[in-house]
């Protein structure tokens, strides 16, 4: 299957390698060009047991890859997973812009047939 997932943090990283490891296809988004140049080099910016050696198999396998284009990831995943970030506000709410953008950018490029996940974290 092919798979993006927006947001290359903790969560979507985790998401995007683990869905690679299974066989599928996947395309990890991110805004932070220099997350992405670190990533598509095999490096992970945080530890979690496992992981850079999982992201550099796929990387080699080439079922892995990362980029900032929003429209063509959309255009490629038949699964689109958003794992981007909600800090809090100073009010404490969540910043939910992040998220509203996926969402826009998938209505927007999205076409019928195509699956939206939703791992960020968001109020009911």
């Amino acid at each position: 299957m092919k798979i993006a997932v927006f947001g290359c943090g903790y969560v979507g990283l985790a998401t995007a390698v683990g869905l690679a490891e299974m066989g599928n296809e996947v395309i990890g988004v991110d805004i932070d060009e220099k997350k992405l140049g670190m990533l598509s080099s095999g490096q992970v910016p945080f530890f979690e047991p496992g992981i850079q050696e999982m992201l550099k198999h796929n990387l080699a396998e080439g079922r892995l890859s990362f980029s900032s284009d929003i429209h063509s990831a959309i255009q490629f995943g038949e699964l689109i997973f958003s794992a981007v970030g909600t800090p809090p506000k100073k009010n404490h709410e969540a910043d939910l812009s992040a998220v509203l953008n996926v969402a826009e950018s998938f209505g927007r490029y999205g076409s019928n047939g195509k699956i939206f996940v939703n791992k960020s974290t968001v109020p009911v």
